[in-house]
């Protein structure tokens, strides 16, 4: 696995997700079960999740990746501008 690295303030984004309350608990245990944050056990297992995508070989290079960002800016853009305006 890879190592997380501390990074500074500047370095970082916030995520933020909802999701129902027996799942936040779920979560928690599996965390506290590895002795760990709820923080830092998503973010190892969404690291595990990037090294298996890793692994089948995914190509994000020859900007397949800015593709598919593009497509999804395409077809959501009455929604995000909605959002930016708030």
């Amino acid at each position: 696995m890879r190592h997380m690295q501390h990074h500074k303030k500047e370095d970082t984004v916030r995520l933020t997700i909802d999701f129902p309350a027996e799942q936040h608990a779920y979560l928690k245990m599996l965390a506290a079960q590895k002795g760990i944050s709820m923080r830092q056990y998503v973010i190892e297992s969404l690291c595990e999740n990037i090294e298996k995508q890793d692994a089948k070989h995914i190509d994000l290079s020859e900007n397949k990746f800015k593709k598919a960002l593009n497509k999804v800016l395409r077809e959501n853009d009455d929604v995000l501008q909605r959002l930016a305006s708030k």
